[in-house]
């Protein structure tokens, strides 16, 4: 983004006065303008970088993993250590975390798994205010027509439900449905492209994607939001 360069100023010029009124009261505020405007776009630009990078990290660390297929969850005992994925309840896994006893980490339960999203995104329908749980991860949460009353969907603090660096959550609120209000309990969810924080509104016929990029910073992006 171009930024006007302010004029130089010669105090020895016949039309100073007028020069220096002009300064202040034009050409100043406009530099100024240009500036904040700058800045906005570089903390955009910014955040927009920290989620693709979070996203080519996680296909990296996902496609390292199936190529270390371990096969059905149920069949396994003893340590298991990543890269390595699985196969449980109708739903490849990605182990993120080594373990020294696979069978008390259950993929869907516990945080070291997130799902593999192979060809279609798996529905998860709600119609009333609702926390997000691990085992939405990798799914779209599905906010139905016949839901017409406006519902708040909330991430919870990492300190109560560690959701694995990389998830990803997409939330689709359907035609004529309520307006959800898409909010975090209190960790950090940022709007990109303009990097604000705070709780967004979701309109029918809306689609977010929020994905973690820190223990408890999220990004969130989209169409219908405000």
């Amino acid at each position: 983004m171009a930024i006007t360069p302010l004029p130089a100023l010669d105090r020895t010029s016949a039309t100073f006065k007028t020069e220096l009124d002009t300064y202040f009261l034009t050409d100043l505020p406009t530099f100024s303008t240009e500036a904040e405007a700058a800045r906005v776009a570089i903390v955009a630009s910014q955040a927009a970088a920290a989620a693709s990078a979070a996203t080519a990290v996680a296909i990296a660390d996902t496609s390292l993993a199936a190529s270390n297929y371990k096969g059905a969850w149920s069949g396994l005992t003893g340590a298991l250590n990543k890269p390595a994925s699985v196969s449980h309840a109708g739903t490849f896994w990605v182990l993120t975390t080594n373990l020294a006893n696979v069978t008390t980490d259950t993929p869907g339960v516990s945080a070291n798994w997130v799902p593999v999203i192979t060809g279609s995104i798996p529905q998860a329908s709600q119609s009333a205010a609702y926390t997000f749980a691990l085992t939405d991860a990798g799914k779209h949460i599905l906010h139905p027509s016949a839901d017409t009353t406006a519902r708040v969907f909330t991430i919870p603090a990492n300190s109560s439900v560690a959701f694995p660096i990389g998830t990803v959550l997409t939330i689709i609120n359907q035609n004529a449905a309520g307006v959800i209000t898409l909010s975090i309990t209190s960790d950090t969810m940022r709007w990109a492209p303009s990097g604000t924080t705070g709780s967004r509104s979701l309109s029918a016929n809306g689609v977010a994607t929020v994905v973690k990029l820190t223990a408890t910073e999220w990004i969130l992006n989209g169409v219908g939001l405000s």
